[in-house]
């Protein structure tokens, strides 16, 4: 079974070193990123009513996909199929030099009505950090 974790790591002037973990049971991968709240905020209100049609998507992106060195983090959740099932695409990248890199790119399947409650308990979770958040990802 697969999972989300969001951890707060730090704090610095208004923005926060979060820890993100995701697993599809068969692969997982961890990627600090400095963000505000409101982004995580964003993403969860995003997440509370998807989707709203077959094409909508919900990204959660911070960082950058080109060199750089700040790492690069993307969630994109949408739907992979008639039936209205949901995925999370997952593209992890610490933009670091060997030996020290690292890049991860895969997908999790899951339901819709665990994403909704994932983006009520994150759209929540900003006013008080101070534990992590945890979600298993009911398969499919």
């Amino acid at each position: 079974m697969g999972f989300v974790k969001f951890e707060v790591t730090g704090d610095d002037d208004g923005s926060i070193e979060l820890s993100i973990s995701v697993s599809n049971g068969k692969y997982s991968a961890t990627q600090d990123v400095w963000v505000y709240p409101r982004d995580i905020t964003e993403f969860g209100n995003a997440l509370k009513n998807f989707p709203q049609k077959l094409n909508d998507e919900v990204v959660f992106k911070c960082g950058s996909d080109g060199p750089s060195v700040d790492c690069y983090v993307k969630i994109r959740v949408f739907i992979f199929d008639n039936a209205g099932h949901p995925a999370i695409e997952i593209l992890f990248n610490n933009h670091q030099q060997a030996p020290d890199y690292a890049d991860s790119h895969f997908y999790v399947k899951c339901e819709v009505n665990t994403l909704n409650k994932l983006g009520y308990a994150l759209s929540t979770w900003v006013n008080n950090m101070n534990e992590p958040i945890r979600m298993e990802l009911d398969e499919l």
